[in-house]
């Protein structure tokens, strides 16, 4: 599968979270890839597997791995639809992509979070704020987020 997200070059600030796989099953999980979680709030909140040996591929249940909650990541979009900046993304895990809307009302669609520059329709990556504006959830009270500095990106491919 190829990546759904990376982090910018120019983003230096983002928000890490210990994420403990306790779904009762494994789940698959490759680095760059975007997947929902639940908040301390109880809420589902979208959040990007992060550099993790450990979380590169498959997470047990009970296992742990490191993802990004928050900061300005950029995204695969659907490449029929414009964005403008300050608009609210949405991710279609169906299609493995931000769109404008849900696309199904169900725990794998949610709000990404708030459009950071205008993307054409033809783009195909659109920079987003992880988990900010109106529809989007934060991780709550019970998180153990924490800020960290990167300068590493990923290359589109």
């Amino acid at each position: 599968m190829a990546k759904e997200s990376r982090i910018l070059q120019h983003t230096s600030t983002y928000t890490t979270y210990e994420y403990t796989n306790a779904s009762g099953s494994s789940m698959s999980a490759l680095n760059g890839e975007i997947i929902s979680i639940q908040a301390g709030s109880g809420k589902r909140i979208a959040a990007m597997v992060h550099h993790s040996a450990s979380f590169d591929g498959t997470l047990v249940n009970g296992a742990k791995g490191s993802v990004i909650v928050g900061g300005v990541i950029a995204v695969k979009k659907n490449t029929s639809k414009a964005f403008a900046q300050g608009d609210q993304a949405y991710w279609d895990a169906s299609a493995n992509e931000a769109n404008t809307a849900l696309v199904a009302n169900t725990v794998n669609d949610f709000a990404l979070g708030t459009v950071m520059a205008p993307a054409s329709s033809t783009a195909v990556w659109l920079e987003i704020d992880l988990n900010k504006g109106p529809s989007a959830h934060s991780m709550g009270s019970s998180s153990s987020s924490s800020s960290s500095s990167s300068s590493s990106s990923s290359s589109s491919t």
